[in-house]
């Protein structure tokens, strides 16, 4: 396994916790961020989101 630096962790941390189920303020404070550096830096989205948006967005234009 390769080591990681506190970078990595903060990126980690944030993912995570956005991952599950905190909002981009809690997530963002925790970290010392505004909102807006917090979504463009630290956040990525996931396949399992990816997957419940498509199948929401399914629910929402099939009669």
């Amino acid at each position: 396994m390769r080591r990681i630096g506190p970078h990595q962790i903060r990126h980690l941390l944030a993912s995570t916790l956005l991952d599950d189920g905190y909002n981009i303020h809690e997530v963002a404070e925790r970290l010392g961020h505004d909102p807006g550096t917090l979504m463009r830096y630290y956040t990525r989205v996931n396949a399992t989101r990816r997957r419940q948006a498509t199948g929401y967005i399914a629910e929402l234009i099939t009669p």
